[in-house]
């Protein structure tokens, strides 16, 4: 993946409410989406990445760029409740230094900012 090659646009309106809306483009192609939601206890960040380029580290970098948008926020840490088997966004959050505070049928994380 060459950073360089993308881009992550904000839409002027989002089609969520209570959030921002955010296009990832790899070589001009649009490849992806993420929404920052502005009053959720839970899950304030969610990503998500086309099937045939995901496992090429687009959503960790989404992830990332999301995180430096939240730091401006008043926000001193975000919890996650995510499913066990969704591997992709559990390992994502670990590669982010989040903590795993309990599990059950999902792993509930808390990440620091």
């Amino acid at each position: 993946m060459n950073k360089e090659n993308l881009k992550i646009l904000k839409l002027n309106v989002s089609d969520k409410e209570n959030s921002d809306k955010y296009v990832l483009r790899f070589n001009e192609k649009e490849i992806g989406y993420s929404y920052i939601f502005q009053e959720a206890k839970n899950n304030n960040i969610y990503i998500f990445i086309n099937q045939e380029n995901r496992s090429n580290g687009f959503g960790s970098f989404v992830f990332g760029e999301m995180l430096k948008i939240i730091k401006s926020s008043k926000l001193s840490h975000l919890f996650f409740d995510i499913e066990k088997p969704n591997y992709s966004a559990n390992n994502i959050i670990a590669k982010f230094n989040g903590q795993i505070l309990s599990e059950d049928d999902k792993k509930h994380w808390i990440l620091k900012l």
